[in-house]
């Protein structure tokens, strides 16, 4: 989604533009070899066909750019999307770098959860293994502790698919589901988390399933303060 507003909006300009996609396959290959052998290939395609323009989309390419601007990519400015600015840790991109920061606000999901269904006592955190699950699940359970006087949170987070569906099955009463992502599960299976994870998740549990992304709601969750990925594009 994020790729195709790029695109869109890269077409309406006056200029001829050259536009090489590239990816760091950081779903599928998280590990730090093989993410620092893909950031070497690019740095030597690269090395004599300067661009003018990077875009990076998501934290780890913009990871990867912060990390190996100066000494790759020294005066290219940069433009980044799909990334909140905790997901950067301590990396702070210089003045070469702009763009959007997502914000996310599972507090305000959370809130509007609480709403819509008043009789909330428990809430069900579902996540998964992967590199940006793990940052999601990170950033929930911060904005979650001023809630738990209140609220009882269990945090699915280090099952296989099979397990975790069929614990959500049998959830009790009064209780909510927040879907971060899960690109990999604790069997080190790994799931595209739109089209494949929430699905199963929502056709498992026996309670509304709040989601962090709109391109989540159209596989049965039950909505939020989402993150809009072509708003970011």
């Amino acid at each position: 989604m994020m790729d195709q507003a790029i695109l869109a909006g890269l077409q309406k300009s006056g200029y001829q533009i050259e536009l090489y996609t590239e990816n760091l396959e950081a779903t599928l290959f998280p590990d730090p070899l093989s993410q620092r052998h893909f950031g070497k290939w690019f740095i030597t395609k690269y090395r004599d066909r300067k661009p003018h323009v990077i875009i990076t989309v998501g934290p780890a390419s913009l990871k990867f750019v912060v990390e190996s601007h100066e000494t790759a990519f020294a005066n290219v400015p940069v433009i980044f999307c799909g990334s909140t600015e905790e997901m950067l840790g301590a990396l702070k991109p210089n003045s070469s770098f702009t763009g959007v920061w997502g914000v996310a606000q599972p507090e305000e999901t959370l809130n509007t959860a609480l709403h819509l269904l008043p009789e909330t006592r428990h809430v069900v955190v579902v996540g998964g293994m992967g590199i940006y699950e793990r940052y999601l699940e990170a950033i929930v359970k911060e904005r979650f502790r001023k809630y738990e006087s209140r609220l009882d949170f269990t945090y699915l987070t280090d099952l296989d698919m099979s397990a975790l569906t069929e614990r959500l099955k049998h959830l009790p009463e009064n209780t909510i589901v927040y879907h971060t992502a899960i690109t990999e599960d604790a069997s080190e299976a790994h799931f595209i988390d739109a089209t494949q994870s929430v699905p199963a998740i929502v056709a498992s549990a026996n309670a509304p399933v709040f989601v962090v992304d709109d391109v989540d709601l159209n596989s049965g969750g039950v909505g939020g303060a989402l993150l809009s990925f072509a708003a970011e594009g």
